[in-house]
């Protein structure tokens, strides 16, 4: 027995220790100091992962417009000036899904790690606005890859939040706008800061849809979004 464990151990060649590597790690292009404003902290065991070489995709201009291939198929727009800003290699689409596993919204992102070893993700629209930490970056017209400056703006999580789309569930076709059988009208409500607001009930679907764009100027300012 011994002896057979003596064999089996003098055919084990010992491991050889991990070997660091020396390939730099990709940096931020604005520095250090602005890295928490672009970062996403990657989930646990998502990682990096190991440097690989790989083709660059292309990015086309045109005009004042510059398109940015991403995986999966999916092309983001940008403004032509901003090239130099986010050509610092290949984009990501990360694509968010609704419970029904349609696509709610696809954003641009970058894999990246800073000098003290921090791994996470870069999204492309808050490097381009230049969004602070501690605040979020909206889409005006909700599409998440259109990422022109024109179509992004600094906001709080709750701006953000009241400028979300008509939820799936809703079948009256008009945000904030439901029917009631019991009364047999339509009941118009927002919510602001957390808080759902009957608006009262209506006869017509128009009449119920009004009293919500009034409310939403009101309430949500800017941040308003009737569909």
């Amino acid at each position: 027995m011994n002896a057979a464990r003596r064999r089996i151990g003098a055919r084990q060649a010992p491991h050889d220790p991990p070997r660091r590597s020396t390939r730099p790690r990709s940096r931020h292009p604005l520095g250090s100091a602005n890295w928490p404003d672009v970062l996403v902290r990657a989930p646990a065991g998502g990682g990096v992962g190991r440097a690989m070489k790989c083709k660059i995709r292309p990015i086309r201009i045109e005009g004042d417009c510059a398109f940015v291939t991403l995986s999966a198929g999916y092309v983001c727009v940008i403004d032509a000036a901003d090239v130099d800003l986010i050509n610092v290699g290949n984009w990501s689409a990360h694509v968010s899904r609704r419970g029904d596993g349609s696509v709610l919204t696809v954003y641009a992102f970058r894999q990246i790690c800073d000098e003290n070893g921090r791994r996470g993700r870069a999204l492309m629209h808050r490097l381009i606005a230049g969004t602070p930490a501690g605040l979020q970056t909206d889409h005006i017209d909700g599409d998440g890859l259109n990422n022109r400056r024109a179509n992004l703006r600094n906001a709080t999580k709750t701006q953000n939040g009241r400028y979300i789309r008509r939820p799936l569930h809703n079948t009256s076709g008009v945000k904030g706008v439901s029917w009631h059988k019991g009364s047999n009208k339509w009941r118009a409500s927002i919510k602001c800061d957390g808080k759902s607001r009957a608006l009262g009930s209506f006869k017509s679907i128009a009449e119920a849809a009004e009293a919500y764009a009034a409310a939403s100027a009101e309430l949500h300012g800017e941040f308003g979004r009737l569909s």
